[in-house]
């Protein structure tokens, strides 16, 4: 930030319009720091209420094909991911008709 030193001391003064940009952007800063903070105890929280689940798909079933779909379901649905539309197992992809 630029300021004027006023005396052999070095003591400085600064413009009002940079004090006014520097305290917003410290402002700006704090808010997203809160809210990455925020975000990050949400995801631990998620997390923990998702391992248990995780427990109860792996030991149901055998095959690995139906527990990794099962979990696929679990995951997108909770993080809201809409179904995917299914694929036939001889479909292309790539190619136009």
């Amino acid at each position: 930030m630029r300021c004027l030193r006023i005396n052999g001391r070095g003591d400085r003064r600064y413009r009002i319009e940079d004090l006014d940009a520097f305290i917003a952007e410290a402002g700006r800063e704090s808010a997203f720091r809160i809210a990455a903070a925020e975000a990050r105890r949400e995801n631990a929280r998620a997390t923990a209420e998702f391992l248990p689940e995780l427990g109860r798909f792996v030991g149901r079933s055998p095959d690995l094909d139906a527990v990794l779909r099962e979990l696929t379901k679990a995951v997108n649905q909770a993080l809201a991911v809409p179904s995917p539309t299914s694929i036939a197992p001889d479909d292309e992809v790539g190619t136009s008709a």
